[in-house]
Parts: structure tokens; C-alpha cells; sequence
């Protein structure tokens, strides 16, 4: 279901509507895929506030910045 999701949000549906249990993979997925694109489908500024620390952690763990970006 995360590649759906992450794919309708790519498309326009809005982060907030994804369910919280996919929140999180999604809004990085989300994030890390528009940086490699170079568009900037949402921003950590986009995700629900109570989601915000957990999507910047799993980015981190993956090795991105909170804009999708590879930490070096």
C-alpha cells in the first residue's frame, strides 16, 4: 500500500489524509522521491506536526536529510 499512497500523494492527494499507520514511510517516500525528481512534491512543513520528528528520524535512518537529500 505505501508505493499506492506514495504515488497518489506524488499525484495530489493531500499527506494528511494518508492513514497514520503509513504516514510516516509515505511522507519520506514522498519527500526523498522529489528530491531525486528534483520536484518538490511536499516539504516536511507539509506533514501532520504530531508526524513530523518520526518522518525526519526515518529519514535519517535511510541516510536523507529532512528535504530528501543523501547526508554525506
Amino acid at each position: 500500500m505505501k508505493n499506492i499512497y506514495i504515488k497518489l500523494v506524488i499525484a495530489g492527494r493531500d499527506i494528511a489524509t494518508i492513514p497514520a499507520r503509513d504516514i510516516v514511510g509515505v511522507a519520506a517516500g514522498v519527500i526523498i522521491k522529489g528530491a531525486e525528481n528534483g520536484e518538490g512534491y511536499i516539504t516536511i512543513g507539509d506533514v501532520p506536526e504530531k508526524h513530523r520528528a518520526a518522518v525526519i528520524a526515518a529519514l535519517e535512518a535511510d541516510g536523507y536529510d529532512e528535504h530528501g537529500e543523501p547526508i554525506e
